[in-house]
């Protein structure tokens, strides 16, 4: 490493394996070998391992006659968490090799440096890119549910045989109840009462539990527990619909039309309520986040953001069945 060189390291690979990217002096791209006892130990990999003649000196892999001896690139220390403060970066800053200390100076005294926008900066990347994820993830429990019963659920969906307590009409429950056994939460499933309406007093202890899969990382602190961001559009020509329809039924495209979205609006997870009012409109139900921007899951399980909102664009890809062209 030279002193203004810069790297980066991608760790969702295989657990003995990292992507390392170089960009200094030259970029360089590499899948290689780790350890990790307390300092993360980048290896190299095959394609750059060198010959050695001192096969003692370290663990060794033959290759042909001559030995190859495995010895670290370079070693990373932890320093510590994110500073937060000018005092957090002067004890970071006691930590660092020497050839470092200017460079956390001139961070420390930059005024437009500011170590909570950058805390900040970090948490928001992580809280996005982690709301992807789950939205992929209910995006494939959509799809599997749909090979089970050949439909996807709607906004309000019924229980075959199931009756209310007096024998009335059964009570609708959402798809975010449905879709509990396709996400890994069948025994939460099994404790709701389909026979009692969503907000009877044994099916309001559930709300608590809402599994993370439905807790948006994007929602505001003050936000009630047991709320979800993720709604769809219970329209009759909605993605979501009302009762459940078909992949077949999709003939935009299920590539082009939006399923779920995660915006600011929230609802108790268990409640059959999702949004209904044209996103065209200024008394719209979608709105983003504090970054202006909505995450949009596709009826193909993909996920886009949308940022700012385009709104004439939005309208489109909420009905599935126009034949309006997205551009």
């Amino acid at each position: 490493m030279e002193q203004y060189g810069r790297f980066s390291v991608d760790s969702s690979r295989l657990p003995k394996e990292i992507i390392f990217q170089q960009h200094y002096p030259e970029p360089l791209i590499l899948r290689v070998p780790f350890e990790f006892d307390g300092r993360l130990k980048i290896l190299p990999s095959k394609e750059i391992s060198q010959l050695d003649a001192k096969p003692n000196q370290a663990e060794s892999s033959g290759l042909g006659n001559a030995p190859v001896v495995i010895r670290p690139l370079f070693v990373l220390d932890r320093l510590g968490n994110v500073p937060l403060s000018p005092k957090d970066i002067k004890a970071m800053a006691d930590k660092i090799d020497s050839r470092w200390l200017p460079l956390v100076v001139l961070l420390k005294e930059t005024p437009e440096f500011s170590a909570e926008k950058m805390a900040a900066s970090l948490l928001s990347a992580d809280a996005s890119a982690q709301t992807a994820i789950s939205l992929r993830e209910i995006g494939v429990a959509f799809h599997n549910f749909h090979v089970t019963y050949r439909k996807i659920p709607g906004s309000q969906n019924v229980r075959e045989g199931k009756r209310g307590i007096n024998g009335d009409a059964p009570y609708p429950f959402s798809w975010r109840v449905a879709l509990l056994p396709f996400l890994e939460n069948n025994d939460l499933f099994e404790q709701y009462r389909f026979d009692e309406p969503w907000d009877s007093e044994h099916n309001l202890t559930l709300v608590e539990k809402m599994p993370d899969v439905y807790r948006c990382p994007l929602a505001p602190p003050d936000q009630a527990s047991g709320e979800s961001n993720y709604l769809g559009f219970a329209t009759e020509d909605g993605g979501l619909g009302i009762t459940g329809h078909s992949m077949a039924d999709f003939t935009d495209g299920t590539s082009s039309t939006a399923l779920i979205i995660a915006a600011k609006k929230s609802v108790p997870w268990t409640k059959p309520v999702d949004i209904t009012k044209r996103v065209d409109l200024p008394d719209s139900d979608v709105e983003p986040f504090n970054d202006e921007s909505i995450f949009i899951l596709k009826a193909d399980a993909t996920v886009e953001r949308m940022s700012p909102i385009d709104r004439p664009k939005l309208h489109k890809m909420i009905i599935r069945n126009d034949g309006e062209r997205i551009e």
